[in-house]
């Protein structure tokens, strides 16, 4: 079960991508080959957890959610007042896209936290 969590931020945005690319084929019939290439990047990143491709990814996406979530904020203060259209459109993306966000830092900090194993019997250059 430990092991699992540690898979969390990946799958987040695998299933994103997955929902997204199922979603636009319902409605409109089309294929997103972007979405598709990116699914496909978190995928490999899950099978071969390289370090420099999930702070990239973690990087990217981080920013790209909080671009959105700016976005939303924009949004909202086109509403000339509070109606339930707005606090929805607030709930559901700031909601969304924060949760975006964190697992883009939780990315971050898994692939940026370093082991180092310190051996007393080499000396250290």
């Amino acid at each position: 079960m430990k092991k699992l969590l540690r898979f969390i931020p990946e799958l987040f945005f695998i299933i994103s991508g997955l929902s997204t690319i199922i979603g636009d084929y319902l409605v409109s019939e089309t294929i997103n080959k972007v979405i598709i290439v990116v699914v496909f990047l978190f995928l490999l990143q899950l099978v071969f957890q390289k370090r420099v491709v999930g702070l990239v990814l973690g990087a990217v996406f981080g920013l790209i959610a909080l671009y959105m979530m700016f976005a939303v904020l924009s949004e909202f203060h086109e509403f000339e007042t509070f109606s339930t259209e707005a606090f929805q459109l607030l709930a559901i993306g700031l909601g969304i896209f924060g949760i975006g966000f964190l697992m883009a830092f939780a990315m971050i900090y898994k692939f940026s936290v370093t082991k180092v194993n310190f051996d007393q019997n080499k000396l250290a250059v």
